[in-house]
């Protein structure tokens, strides 16, 4: 049987994909310290209508979630800074 060259790099890079996918999937099943919290999303939603007139909308939104899972949970999200989320506001730096 005649291989190509494209075919032996093919063959390997399908290899590599599988792989690292592999090890993503494995990933995915360690405990992280990201884990979904639950939030009042009235108090998250005054918070980031606060936040707006600060630094514009993606700032806003940003630190309204990140900024009461910190008051909340404290880190991993208490020490997350937020403001730089402000290059997005008004469409990623305007």
């Amino acid at each position: 049987m005649n291989s190509s060259r494209r075919e032996a790099l093919a063959g390997i890079g399908g290899l590599a994909i599988a792989t690292a996918a592999s090890t993503l999937f494995a990933e995915n099943t360690k405990e992280k310290p990201w884990d979904y919290k639950k939030l009042n999303p009235e108090i998250v939603a005054a918070r980031a209508y606060k936040g707006y007139h600060k630094h514009g909308c993606m700032y806003a939104t940003f630190e309204a979630i990140i900024g009461e899972l910190g008051d909340k949970f404290g880190l991993p999200y208490s020490n997350f800074p937020c403001e730089m989320m402000q290059y997005g506001a008004a469409g990623v730096a305007g």
